[in-house]
């Protein structure tokens, strides 16, 4: 193993944030699970997306059964529009779907954090003897093109040994992102560099 100071990767750690925007809503919470912690979405976030794939299903649905009914594809040059829409939020619904069930996890069973479907992904993935804190930046996040609405997102990244970093979760509420890094930082134990 190699030999590291717990001060030196600290000095040296960026605080960049990781990503380029957070949320304004909570979009995850921890949660214990059989075999250690998990972050859900919420229902929140679940709802708002499901409805996004659900209105697009209702208008796909819709022209395949004027398609159909009609025996004519005109319905889709009469309105191209209605069918643009509906397709595109057929597929951002699909793909939503697919990122809310990407496994946030904390898995006793294997001694790894992973944020992937690859519980060894080289980018996503930590074992927990790897990871020596637990990060918390803050960033001002513009909403819309004026700088009227900005708002502070917080992200939790996982520091590694070697430096390197992996976010955890991105959000608003500064409360819950501190309970929740609070019990990965005893569970883990870890400590917590704020920035």
């Amino acid at each position: 193993m190699e030999d590291f100071s717990i001060e030196d990767i600290k000095n040296n750690v960026s605080t960049k944030p990781l990503r380029s925007s957070g949320s304004n809503i909570v979009t995850h919470r921890l949660q214990k699970v059989k075999d250690g912690y998990a972050y859900k979405p919420t229902l929140l976030l679940v709802s708002a997306y499901l409805l996004m794939f659900l209105i697009g299903l209702l208008l796909v649905g819709y022209a395949i059964f004027k398609i159909v009914t009609t025996n004519s594809f005109s319905i889709l040059k009469e309105s191209y529009i209605m069918t643009g829409i509906a397709t595109l939020f057929f597929i951002v619904g699909i793909y939503v779907i697919y990122f809310l069930c990407i496994p946030i996890k904390f898995d006793t069973s294997i001694n790894r954090f992973y944020r992937s479907f690859n519980t060894n992904h080289k980018k996503k993935s930590a074992h927990f003897k790897d990871i020596v804190a637990l990060q918390i930046l803050g960033e001002l996040v513009p909403n819309g093109e004026s700088n009227e609405n900005e708002y502070i997102s917080y992200e939790v990244n996982l520091v590694l040994q070697n430096g390197f970093r992996i976010n955890l979760i991105d959000y608003a509420k500064l409360d819950i992102i501190t309970k929740d890094t609070n019990t990965l930082s005893t569970f883990l134990n870890v400590p917590i560099w704020k920035v």
